[in-house]
């Protein structure tokens, strides 16, 4: 008996998308057409499609977010949006997303967006990914620098006076 394939939610309003992901992820999906229909405990290894566009999509700060992420075993969120920015996808990994990708991406790459996720890693752009690096290189770079009190170990007297001085 084979193992029953992982359970896809896609959620939005647009026919048209939901057509388009459909055609690209198989036809294993439940369309559901508001965010609260995903505040119901999901079955292990299901991803959910939120497109961005869905009408009384709740703010970031709002407390289902965190509820909808806790729901499930770990979080399997793709945020999808036709007009995707790079603040709109640091604000999405922020709360816990693990993809964030364009609505109407061609169906190769959804399909690895789908698979990348459900391999239990983060899939991104390569423009954002580009952004984190950046964004990661600039906050190590501000990082206060913390000293190595085993720096003289080896040296003798003399030459940590000299490195002492030095570094004065």
């Amino acid at each position: 008996m084979s193992a029953a394939p992982p359970k896809t939610l896609l959620l939005s309003q647009d026919a048209g998308l939901l057509g388009h992901w459909r055609a690209a992820l198989g036809r294993t999906t439940l369309a559901l057409r508001q965010f609260d229909a995903l505040l119901d405990p999901l079955q292990p290894g299901t991803t959910v499609w939120i497109d961005h566009s869905l009408p009384q999509l709740p703010a970031w700060s709002d407390p289902r977010w965190k509820r909808l992420l806790q729901a499930a075993p770990e979080p399997r969120i793709v945020y999808a949006s036709s007009n995707p920015h790079n603040a709109q996808g640091m604000a999405a990994l922020d709360v816990g997303c693990a993809a964030y990708c364009h609505a109407f991406a061609d169906a190769k790459t959804l399909r690895q967006v789908r698979d990348v996720v459900a391999s239990g890693q983060v899939w991104i752009g390569r423009e954002l990914m580009h952004q984190l690096l950046n964004r990661t290189q600039i906050a190590l770079a501000r990082a206060p620098q913390v000293a190595d009190t085993n720096w003289a170990i080896a040296l003798t007297q003399r030459e940590r006076q000299v490195a002492v001085l030095a570094a004065n």
